[in-house]
C-alpha cells in the first residue's frame, strides 16, 4: 500500500522526493562566502590602486626635483671657479613654486652650498670645491617623497703640468 500525503492526498513517491532534492540553488552560506571572497579581493586591487596613485606622484616630484638640480648645477658650472665660494658662500636656501599641467602647484625647496678645500678619505685637499645640491618637494610623503641631492667637485682650473 502507497503511503498518501495528509495535506494533498497525492502518494509520496520516490519520484517526487528525486525532484525536490535534485533542485540547485545558492544557499545562504555560499552566497556570503563568494561576496567574501569578491570583497577581498576589490579591497587588494583597490589598496594596489592607491600604492601605483602615490608612487606616480612620487616619481613625478622626482622628476621634477631632479630637472631643478640639474638645473642649479649648470648654474654654478658657469659661475667661475674663483667666484664660487663668494657666490655662494652660505648655504643658499629658497623655494620655487612650479605649477604642472593640471594646474596644480607644488613647492621645492632648493639648498645649494659650496664647501671650500674638502676633506675626502682624510686628505684635505685644496684644489677642490664641493657643491652639494638638496631639492625636496614640500609636502611629499616620506615614502615617495620627492627628494633629490647631488653632489660634485669642482678643481681649480691651474691644476697639472701643462
Amino acid at each position: 500500500m502507497k503511503a498518501s500525503n495528509k495535506k494533498t492526498g497525492h502518494a509520496a513517491d520516490g519520484a517526487t522526493r528525486a525532484r525536490r532534492t535534485a533542485e540547485h540553488g545558492f544557499t545562504l552560506i555560499e552566497t556570503v562566502a563568494a561576496m567574501l571572497t569578491m570583497m577581498v579581493v576589490a579591497l587588494a586591487a583597490a589598496g594596489l590602486f592607491l600604492f601605483a596613485v602615490n608612487n606616480n606622484t612620487g616619481a613625478s616630484d622626482r622628476a621634477r626635483a631632479l630637472a631643478i638640480a640639474q638645473e642649479q648645477m649648470e648654474i654654478v658650472r658657469t659661475t667661475s671657479y674663483a667666484n664660487l665660494t663668494t657666490a655662494f658662500a652660505t648655504t643658499n636656501t629658497r623655494k620655487l613654486v612650479l605649477t604642472d599641467s593640471a594646474g596644480v602647484n607644488r613647492s621645492y625647496s632648493v639648498d645649494l652650498a659650496v664647501e671650500d678645500a674638502p676633506v675626502i678619505n682624510g686628505t684635505l685637499r685644496p684644489e677642490l670645491k664641493r657643491v652639494t645640491i638638496n631639492v625636496i618637494a614640500n609636502g611629499a610623503t616620506t615614502l615617495v617623497g620627492g627628494r633629490v641631492r647631488l653632489v660634485s667637485y669642482r678643481t681649480s682650473p691651474a691644476q697639472g703640468a701643462n
